[in-house]
């Protein structure tokens, strides 16, 4: 197995940090509107552990693919689309088949990580210079640590 490269953790670092932070405030919102429950926590768990782990697949898949030909690269990042793609319908699927979770909370914190990249420029200096979002940053930054190596 391959090492796991620093950008890749950090950025899940971050995506996870984020996803904690938006939680966090959608526990917020359901309890002003007195909807808050157990469901709730769990539903949030549910997706938010889910969302970070298919925010670290992809960023190992994008590790893995800057190392291959581009055809390759291409099938690579496909092939992991796809499955990380299944794995999300199939927890949703559970978090509506099990009554302990709340659907809606699931829901919602499958797309922190994503709210967190479209968001990071505006608190990232280094970002709003370059004119790129996060997952480009990253994106550069493991094909300058592959030129390096």
């Amino acid at each position: 197995m391959a090492k796991i490269d620093p950008t890749v953790i950090r950025e899940t670092r971050l995506a996870a940090a984020a996803t904690l932070l938006f939680s966090l405030a959608m526990h917020a919102v359901f309890a002003l509107l007195g909807q808050w429950s157990p469901m709730v926590l769990w539903g949030n768990l549910l997706g938010g552990a889910t969302a970070v782990l298919d925010y670290f697949l992809l960023g190992l898949t994008v590790q893995k693919a800057v190392s291959q030909e581009e055809k390759q690269a291409r099938n690579t990042i496909r092939a992991s689309q796809q499955m990380r793609l299944l794995f999300k319908a199939g927890i949703l699927c559970l978090a509506f088949a099990v009554k302990c979770f709340h659907p809606i909370a699931c829901i919602l914190s499958l797309f922190f990580p994503r709210l967190h990249i479209l968001l990071r420029p505006l608190w990232d200096k280094d970002l709003k210079k370059s004119g790129k979002g996060g997952a480009e940053d990253s994106i550069d930054a493991i094909e300058k640590g592959r030129d390096e190596a």
